[in-house]
């Protein structure tokens, strides 16, 4: 053993067994004193100057220890189970949405008209189908159940127009006349219409399963817009007499004594609801919402084709102009100032539809953005939307 003087760098324990060496040969930091240290010869061990080696240490200096780190914290299973459960429930929410979206399907009943001839055609999620036998024709309205898709509208066959009701594309001839609207419940399908005796005088009609019911008086002038079914109430919206009419299960309410029609029912909890409008003084019209028979002028409505509750919301489609009015404010859907209108409105979560018209164009705006459906050599004009939920 021998006892020589060394010195240290500080930066990696590197030794040099004179006070002559200054500067650590192998990262170049200047050496420090340290204390006296015992080495073994070359002979024996092979270390060398510059080379590291564990020092032994006085007892009152400890070596270098690398700066502790604090343990993690500890998390409560109650704490860690709650972050779980809400990791999961926002997956299971983004699946869920996705999914609904997914199997979301967009049904728009219009007409398209190409050169002289027209044709009731269905839109599923932008794709035409044309639901005519090559038949002049209009479809008018549409209701979706499961896995079957009904249209109520008309055909012209010879000098005659015909009622008609389609079911996934297959035609039912219902009567002379025309079908308005179609509502589906309880296995029971409902049209709403208008039938021509041989007379030539139109009844408002309720097909409940293709068998008539006439609701208008035996004098005729009347007709049915809109049906909805409610529970075991069933409700129709049209005119009789020159007056707007509300009939539940069969019976007649008068809505007002000024010249008037009723174009749509709706039902939402116990409230009845029906848009129309009234003519008044010079032929000018303004748009009309009755609440349970209460009568409430929409000033910036022209002509309120279709109504639409949804939880406190209340959206009416303008017929005369691409607006829809929710809650006493009406929205222009279109810079278009002619040959436009808005013809069935419908909500489904935080998405609202209009189906109508832009121009030549069958146009479906959702949430106010507009999507044309017919163009090129087409002219045409959507008259109904309906929005399949998933089940």
């Amino acid at each position: 053993m021998a006892d020589a003087p060394v010195k240290v760098c500080p930066k990696c324990n590197a030794y040099g067994q004179n006070d002559s060496v200054r500067f650590c040969k192998k990262c170049g930091v200047e050496m420090v004193d340290a204390p006296r240290i015992a080495y073994k010869e070359r002979s024996e061990t092979g270390v060398r100057a510059g080379t590291p080696a564990t020092p032994i240490m006085p007892a009152t200096q400890s070596a270098a220890r690398p700066p502790e780190i604090a343990p993690p914290k500890k998390i409560s299973l109650f704490k860690a189970g709650a972050v779980i459960v809400s990791l999961l429930l926002c997956v299971s929410l983004v699946i869920f949405f996705v999914l609904i979206n997914k199997n979301q399907d967009v049904y728009v009943a219009g007409v398209e008209i190409i050169g002289a001839k027209s044709f009731a055609t269905l839109w599923k999620n932008g794709a035409p189908q044309r639901l005519g036998d090559g038949n002049d024709s209009a479809a008018k309205s549409v209701y979706v159940l499961g896995d079957d898709v009904y249209v109520a509208g008309d055909e012209i066959i010879g000098a005659k127009s015909f009622a008609t009701l389609w079911k996934n594309g297959k035609p039912q001839r219902l009567g002379n006349g025309e079908a308005n609207s179609v509502y589906v419940s309880g296995g029971d399908v409902y049209v709403a219409g208008r039938e021509t005796d041989a007379k030539n005088r139109s009844f408002a009609t309720l097909w409940k399963n293709g068998k008539p019911q006439r609701l208008s008086a035996a004098s005729g002038n009347g007709g049915a817009n809109s049906v909805f079914v409610s529970g075991d109430d069933v409700y129709v919206a049209g005119m009789m007499d020159g007056a707007a009419t509300l009939w539940k299960n069969g019976k007649p309410q008068r809505l007002n004594a000024y010249d008037a029609y009723a174009y749509s029912v709706f039902v939402s909890g116990n409230d009845v609801y029906v848009a129309g409008a009234e003519i008044r003084e010079s032929a000018y019209t303004i748009g009309m919402l009755w609440k349970n028979g209460a009568a409430q002028s929409l000033d910036d409505i022209w002509k309120a084709v279709s109504v639409y509750v949804s939880g406190d919301d209340v959206y009416v489609a303008d017929g005369n102009s691409a607006a829809l009015w929710k809650n006493g404010a009406a929205q222009r859907l279109s810079g278009e100032h002619f040959n436009l209108g808005a013809s069935s409105v419908y909500v489904s979560g935080n998405d609202v539809y209009v189906a109508g018209r832009v121009g030549k164009a069958a146009t479906l705006w959702k949430n106010g953005k507009p999507q044309r459906l017919s163009g090129g050599i087409s002219v045409g004009a959507a008259m109904s939307v309906f929005v399949n939920q998933p089940s």
